[in-house]
């Protein structure tokens, strides 16, 4: 039973009524009929000279006997032979366990006594007196020694490390995508500033033109109605002289005189007449009226035209953490990790391809965006198989991602990268050689080529180097995981696995099971999934190539699978044949 206090205490220790004190956080442990001070004094000095009264600092922690000692002690200790395999660290290392880990206890809470035995109906320790009245018909209760002695090792174990490798591992790649978002929004903020800053410099200069076409408008009709108004004036003075003239000599001339002076006046009407009716017929008499169209403003506010739109848009991250399965972790009860012959192929559906298209290599995306390439082209489906967009390029043989923005494609003798989300060509780098299978691993990409073995590309750095992997023949693939390459080799009808160093691991070769290898991939468990272009079949192979299982693909309507790509989040294969149907699998 542990106790805990946090406060300042005295606690006796053994039966001399030494006492320690200062204790801070300290817990009390009850080993038999007496109480262990769980404190920093209790690990610093070894507590068998505790007992007697001498204060010895402590080398090493023993966790069968939960108590630390000094090194005459722990002499002693390792050559007792009730003690002698007990296990034993440096107190150094013991202080670096977590405290949560310190505190628990090998006895029975309930019946102070040591846990003697693992049940493994209620997956529970007990003691001896927990067995006949709580487990008494229980018929599995292995020994804790016998039940525990490979719990380091356990798959239990293996799978809380790689729990939290895979947490480690989400959390670093989502950090990277994150500071990527950032930069993005940066970069597509900076342009956004820059259209806008465009389309005011349009703006204004469209408004510029029209107040200088006001302007300009203004001076030159203001200067040719100033010029009309002065000579319909000399006109409208001349007329007017001409009749007071006239008004005169009627008055005072003699007839003869206004006959006569009355035709020298019908001479000057008609010249006057003429003069005003030619400005008439010129138009300079027509009266002009400025106009300005404002409607597209109009429409601007009341909000029926925009120039344009800033919106935020949510899309889902490149990648999804999937919580592992309860039954993975059970207290040791699983012993033996899974194997190929619990791994099930189950169709869900069949997708034709696009017609007469050749398809030569294919990848299957967490969210059911499918891509596959041949025939020059590369051509991106959406998930229920429709075509979304097609691009052509120079040959198109094989695609891997890089991230959630990038596409490796081989691309007759150049490596060519395609924005994932744009889908355009983004820039192409000399393959050395013609390249075919390629893939993406740890920061790289690796390729086949006719040329040499297989090249390897920093994607960083776009440095190749060549791999002492696999053989310089046309069409063959290679996947990559963790620390190994699997290379298919059609002509050898052989897999083989590589390790970063180029040595073979091993080798698989049945053409009793798989005939000409191609399209490969690989899971989580380092299972390995090969298209069987003559077979006509998926084959399984286990880690270590001893192993295999295969899934005919007869019964399915596919027939000479080429291409194939795993969708390990989502655990669905897509098996693609050269020229009739694509197929997508439950990975079970």
């Amino acid at each position: 039973m542990t106790h805990k206090y946090r406060c300042f205490g005295f606690v006796c220790s053994g039966n001399n009524n030494t006492f320690i004190y200062h204790v801070y956080e300290n817990y009390l442990l009850k080993r038999g009929n007496r109480y262990i001070s769980m404190t920093s004094n209790t690990i610093t000095f070894c507590e068998a000279c505790d007992y007697r009264g001498i204060k010895q600092k402590s080398v090493v922690w023993c966790h069968d006997c939960e108590e630390a000692f000094c090194s005459n002690c722990a002499d002693h200790h390792s050559s007792a032979r009730k003690t002698r395999e007990h296990m034993v660290v440096s107190i150094d290392n013991y202080k670096k366990l977590p405290a949560s880990v310190r505190e628990l206890s090998t006895y029975c809470e309930q019946h102070n006594a040591p846990f003697q035995n693992y049940c493994i109906t209620h997956e529970q320790l007990c003691c001896r007196k927990c067995i006949d009245p709580l487990h008494s018909h229980c018929t599995n209760l292995p020994a804790v020694d016998d039940f525990l002695k490979d719990t380091k090792r356990s798959f239990l174990t293996e799978q809380l490390a790689e729990g939290f490798k895979d947490i480690y591992s989400f959390c670093e790649y989502m950090v990277k995508e994150k500071i990527q978002n950032l930069q993005q929004l940066h970069f597509k903020s900076n342009r956004i500033e820059n259209r806008i800053q465009q389309i005011r410099k349009q703006l204004n200069e469209q408004l510029d033109n029209l107040e200088s076409q006001r302007k300009t408008a203004l001076s030159t009709h203001q200067t040719d109605i100033n010029r009309v108004i002065e000579q319909l004036s000399k006109h409208q003075q001349c007329a007017g002289e001409f009749n007071d003239s006239l008004s005169f000599m009627t008055e005072n001339a003699s007839n003869m005189q206004v006959f006569l002076a009355s035709k020298k006046f019908e001479q000057d009407l008609q010249k006057a007449e003429e003069s005003v009716t030619s400005l008439q017929t010129q138009g300079a008499l027509n009266n002009i009226v400025f106009c300005f169209d404002d409607s597209m403003v109009k429409n601007i506010d009341r909000g029926d035209i925009k120039l344009g739109a800033f919106s935020v848009k949510k899309l889902p991250a490149s990648k999804m953490y999937v919580k592992r399965q309860a039954k993975g972790i059970q207290m040791f009860m699983v012993t033996q990790k899974p194997t190929i012959n619990s791994v099930k192929l189950t169709l869900l559906r069949k997708l034709p391809l696009p017609e007469g298209m050749s398809v030569t290599g294919c990848l299957l995306l967490p969210r059911g965006d499918i891509i596959i390439t041949g025939d020059f082209h590369v051509v991106f489906l959406n998930p229920n198989g429709s075509l979304n967009k097609k691009l052509q390029l120079r040959m198109a043989y094989d695609v891997t991602c890089i991230d959630y923005n990038r596409l490796a494609v081989t691309d007759d003798a150049e490596i060519t990268f395609i924005d994932r989300n744009r889908k355009e060509v983004i820039k192409r780098i000399r393959a050395e050689g013609y390249g075919f299978g390629i893939s993406h691993i740890n920061g790289s990409i690796i390729y086949t080529t006719d040329k040499s073995k297989v090249k390897k590309m920093d994607v960083r750095t776009e440095r190749i180097t060549t791999l002492n992997v696999g053989d310089p023949i046309y069409q063959s693939y290679v996947v990559g995981s963790k620390d190994e390459i699997f290379y298919s080799n059609w002509q050898e009808h052989t897999v083989i696995c590589y390790n970063i160093n180029g040595s073979v691991l091993w080798k698989f070769k049945d053409e009793t099971v798989l005939q000409n290898p191609s399209g490969i991939s690989v899971d989580n468990n380092c299972n390995v999934f090969v298209a069987g272009l003559k077979s006509n079949n998926v084959v399984v192979l286990s880690p270590n190539g001893k192993l295999f299982k295969q899934k005919s693909l007869d019964g399915d309507g596919i027939s000479n699978p080429r291409a194939i790509s795993l969708d390990k989040e989502n655990k669905l294969l897509l098996v693609c044949s050269e020229r009739s149907h694509s197929a997508i699998y439950k990975v079970e």
